[in-house]
């Protein structure tokens, strides 16, 4: 897949913003990738209750770093599980994490993940490092 690459800055347009608001693609249309965001207390009142009562297990099985300076990114490589002790996992994916440092500790700014399906692998350089 080629890199995508950042068009040259001008001066922001009402246009420039609705790339900012919605998934669109190179034309401006918008996209199938259908986002939904969620405030932590959001996703904590959505997920929470069948979370707490069905069980959930997410191991990391790899990870890959990106810092400067007091920003990271973090690609998270997972499988999930319904209780610790099953065999196989029903899910596995990345997830996408920001971080910022405040001199004492790192913070999550931000969270996206991505499941794969049986048609899709996750790519081997998110496996290797941890």
């Amino acid at each position: 897949m080629p890199r995508p690459r950042r068009p040259p800055s001008r001066r922001p347009t009402r246009q420039t913003w609705v790339h900012w608001t919605r998934p669109v693609n190179r034309q401006g249309a918008p996209t199938e990738v259908d986002p939904r965001f969620l405030s932590v207390e959001d996703y904590i009142e959505l997920a929470g209750p069948f979370l707490e009562q069905r069980g959930f297990f997410e191991r990391e099985i790899g990870r890959v770093i990106e810092r400067f300076e007091h920003i990271a990114h973090v690609f998270s490589a997972y499988d999930s599980r319904w209780t610790a002790d099953d065999l196989e996992p029903f899910a596995r994916g990345i997830d996408s994490i920001q971080l910022v440092w405040d001199n004492e500790r790192w913070w999550i700014t931000n969270i996206m993940w991505w499941g794969v399906g049986p048609d899709f692998e996750i790519p081997g350089k998110y496996l290797e490092q941890r």
